[in-house]
């Protein structure tokens, strides 16, 4: 009578099952890796090996996911949500590399929520792209769009309530905080 097996699962752990089930279930706690199963069984008369067994532990992806709102004036602000998880593997976020589809590519330590980022000038649609690697690779996050919406600048006109005629009139012309990289290049005078 089969009194007990013990499997060598080839990742350092050995186990001892009593009696002869017709299965034995392990968990591989990451990947990629190869390990060849070894096992004995044992019954009344001896210990006796059987044959070995191959297996590959194939790495799992983890799920990763950028996001944020689809809009943004022009140098304000964007944040960009991140998420990185559910990886059944032991893995560790190591970074994130973000394209925020501008020019400007940049890579952030770790797995952070979000990461914030200032679009210069509007109107303008960018594509956001972003990968996430661990020990075992990297891989791309979906993409994000969003819209950098134009802010106008704040312009104002003034000057005395009065003037002789013939006499000349001053107007005082104020033109500034516009938060995009956007220079004044006229103004237009209805007298």
């Amino acid at each position: 009578t089969i009194s007990s097996w013990t499997i060598d699962w080839g990742d350092g752990t050995v186990e001892t099952i009593n009696g002869n089930p017709d299965t034995a279930t392990h968990t591989y706690p990451d990947g990629p890796s190869a390990f060849v199963i070894s096992a004995t069984v044992t019954d009344e008369d001896g210990t006796y090996s059987a044959n070995d067994h191959a297996v590959t532990v194939v790495n799992v992806e983890p799920e990763r996911t950028i996001g944020g709102a689809n809009s943004v004036n022009e140098g304000s602000p964007f944040t960009l949500n991140l998420f990185a998880g559910n990886d059944p593997g032991e893995d560790t976020i190591s970074s994130w590399t973000i394209d925020w589809g501008d020019g400007t590519v940049e890579t952030v330590t770790g797995n952070p929520d979000s990461v914030v980022h200032t679009y210069s000038d509007g109107p303008n649609t960018f594509l956001i792209t972003a990968t996430v690697t661990d020990e075992d690779g990297t891989y791309a996050a979906n993409d994000h769009a969003v819209t950098v919406v134009n802010v106008e600048p704040e312009r104002t006109i003034g000057g005395a309530d009065a003037v002789s005629e013939g006499s000349p009139f001053t107007l005082s012309l104020f033109a500034g905080n516009d938060p995009g990289d956007d220079t004044i290049s006229s103004w237009t005078i209805d007298w």
